[in-house]
């Protein structure tokens, strides 16, 4: 066991450290020691003789609650629900002080668990004497400094151009994609492991409710189960490939249980000393099947001369790999009569494990190629490394939370850049997929 699941313990300790490094560089964007040592003695001596605290109610729809028509206010008192533009100088506390307002019921109606998570420039959502809440808006600044608020747009509105025109014969029309992960029968890699595959089925139908909640009127869900089907192992195989394929018996109950419950399937291969295209080849067959898609993880493949384990060092891809994978599903495809589009998914964590990504081709009419942005840590780094590595120009977008591992773990909301997440970011552009480890 040890010797199977080597290759992703090595990679799981290596995204540790580099999410703790990148909450360390994080930091640095964050107030001063000077701020720090105010807030903090503001937070132990103050006491704002404003308005009673109030249960934060939710944003209402409504003319009078549409951001353009609540005011940007700098100072108290509060008749209403209003922003506040974030200045450089300001603290939490000095916020609090300056509206009247209590400090705890600013931190709830922005998200914050934190008073030292704000940052200037945005816009904090000020709640009413009722405690009612403007919606999430962002800020436009004019060159006069008038500040004017701008209404989120919905999560189908901040999709990306190839996701909103996906028309019916695509995975993606009108759905968001959530997905639980994992191998079967080892918990160490994913829910999936923990689970047989009926209860797996039916836990990802309920979790994607809480998603179609989430993601707007716009758009429905589509559950999926996400099988690490072509492993990394330390082992070298007995053909060197360093990879280690769930069987067909393995497979197909989370298949047929899919297909019963109106469920899909990605079949996920780690690639590891084989060619990207080589190690997807034996799932082409799975392809017959309405429900199946296919994934791949550049972070096991052995990209280096010399390199003895998949994952360390961390590997990558290059666009011409990943094009000649969408040939040879589109080739298989077409030589046996399978119609409809099908998912491939592509890992990513850092913004070499895909080299020369404007050079992917999105032209395959049979594959929706969709590129992922793993790894675990808090919401601001996760939000802000989603955000680096996905723009208007990527054809589809996934986004990977883990229960274990991220502390604290987004919201639906959070995920799908409805809500902000702590510190006052949000999601951009919105997840197609989302999966769960």
């Amino acid at each position: 066991m040890l010797a199977v699941v080597g290759a992703a313990l090595c990679a799981l300790l290596f995204s540790a450290l580099f999410f703790t490094s990148a909450s360390a560089g994080a930091a640095i964007q964050t107030p001063t020691a000077a701020y720090g040592a105010v807030a903090q003695a503001l937070q132990m001596t103050l006491t704002i003789p404003g308005l009673p605290p109030v249960p934060i109610m939710p944003a209402t729809p409504g003319s009078h609650r549409m951001p353009g028509r609540i005011g940007v206010i700098n100072t108290g008192p509060i008749t209403g629900p209003a922003y506040y533009f974030v200045q450089p100088a300001d603290t939490l506390y000095s916020i609090a002080l300056t509206l009247g307002v209590d400090p705890q019921a600013l931190m709830d109606a922005n998200g914050m668990k934190r008073a030292d998570t704000m940052e200037p420039g945005f816009l904090l959502r000020v709640p009413g004497p009722d405690g009612f809440l403007p919606p999430w808006a962002t800020a436009d600044v004019a060159s006069d400094g008038t500040v004017t608020p701008i209404a989120r747009k919905s999560p189908f509105d901040r999709m990306t151009p190839m996701a909103r025109a996906a028309g019916p014969e695509s995975p993606y029309y009108k759905k968001t994609w959530i997905t639980y992960y994992g191998r079967p029968l080892i918990p160490f890699m994913g829910i999936v492991g923990a689970h047989d595959p009926i209860s797996i089925t039916q836990l990802i139908k309920e979790k994607a409710a809480e998603y179609d909640a989430a993601n707007g009127p716009q758009l429905g869900v589509q559950p999926a189960v996400h099988l690490v089907w072509g492993m990394a192992t330390v082992d070298d195989q007995p053909d060197n490939s360093h990879i280690g394929y769930l069987t067909e018996e393995e497979v197909m109950p989370y298949i047929e249980a899919g297909l019963e419950a109106g469920v899909a399937v990605i079949l996920d291969s780690q690639i590891a000393n084989l060619s990207a295209s080589a190690s997807i080849s034996p799932g082409l067959p799975y392809l017959k099947y309405p429900n199946v898609h296919l994934a791949i993880d550049p972070e096991f493949a052995v990209s280096y001369p010399g390199q003895a384990i998949p994952g360390t060092p961390i590997g990558f891809l290059t666009a011409a790999q990943v094009n000649e994978v969408q040939q040879v599903m589109a080739d298989y495809m077409r030589a046996n009569g399978i119609e409809g589009k099908r998912v491939l998914m592509v890992h990513q964590f850092q913004s070499d494990m895909i080299v020369d990504k404007e050079n992917l081709d999105t032209s395959f009419p049979e594959v929706e190629l969709t590129l992922s942005v793993d790894g675990f840590g808090n919401p601001y780094v996760k939000t802000w490394k989603y955000n680096a590595l996905v723009d208007a120009t990527t054809p589809f977008t996934s986004f990977k939370l883990f229960y274990d591992w991220d502390d604290p773990l987004m919201t639906p909301r959070e995920a799908m850049g409805v809500d902000a997440t702590e510190h006052t970011d949000f999601i951009e552009i919105t997840p197609n997929m989302i999966q769960k480890w």
